[in-house]
């Protein structure tokens, strides 16, 4: 892959983890509301596992365009 196309993947994957960290703390937000409220909170604790997921594979991704980038 050459340099520009490794800079551009890497550019995208800072978004996604960014972008995940928002949705992250908004799940984390909503959750807390449901609990204040006494409500269900099974859906939105299962959606916020699949969101720290997906975050971990974001961040791997990251971390991997970063090192080919440095070598």
């Amino acid at each position: 892959m050459d340099r520009a196309m490794v800079e551009r993947h890497l550019e995208q994957a800072r978004r996604h983890v960014s972008e995940g960290e928002r949705h992250i703390l908004g799940q984390q937000n909503l959750i807390a509301l449901l609990q204040r409220n006494g409500l269900d909170t099974l859906e939105a604790t299962t959606l916020l596992a699949n969101f720290k997921d997906l975050q971990r594979l974001h961040i791997a991704y990251r971390d991997r365009q970063e090192r080919e980038l440095a070598s």
